[in-house]
């Protein structure tokens, strides 16, 4: 009797652990260029809150959220040596829901979830993060595990990045 109230606590606890279809991680499937490191990241639990700085330049914050996590693609390439000035990075930031259905989300609607592209070079007047409103974003799958692409441009400065590929568990 003690072994099966054992057994079914430890499954009770195990089922109730697990919520059905909440995204948990996510992992980059396209290839990155040579000479180049390509991250992808999963921040649990926050939100994307937009704001402006002093000069009008947009910028973001993380806060706390229930609702939603936020997914952050970096891509940096790999400086020989010590040469000074010559790093670059670019990052994508946008936010999802916990538990996100298929998601097309196309051009400005791609606001919908404050999609931001971040470019970061010693390249005068071109740095910093823009609104990305030209491109689209697809998710699908099962609740278990869901494959997305991002594809998208930015008008106002040149960028490496223009897609990437990643699965969501």
């Amino acid at each position: 009797m003690r072994k099966t109230v054992a057994i079914f606590s430890l499954l009770l606890f195990a089922c109730s652990a697990q919520k059905q279809g909440v995204v948990d991680s996510v992992s980059l499937t396209s290839e990155c260029p040579k000479n180049a490191k390509c991250t992808i990241e999963l921040i649990k639990n926050k939100g994307i809150t937009l704001k402006k700085d002093d000069f009008g330049r947009d910028y973001y914050e993380l806060s706390e959220s229930a609702a939603t996590n936020v997914i952050k693609y970096e891509f940096s390439r790999i400086v020989k040596g010590d040469i000074q000035d010559g790093g670059y990075r670019e990052e994508v930031i946008f936010e999802i829901e916990q538990n996100p259905d298929a998601i097309v989300l196309t051009d400005t609607s791609l606001q919908n979830i404050k999609m931001l592209y971040g470019r970061f070079c010693f390249c005068k007047g071109q740095t910093g993060y823009y609104k990305v409103g030209q491109g689209a974003l697809h998710i699908n799958g099962t609740k278990t595990e869901r494959a997305g692409l991002l594809e998208f441009e930015i008008s106002e400065v040149p960028q490496v990045t223009k897609s990437f590929a990643f699965q969501l568990k």
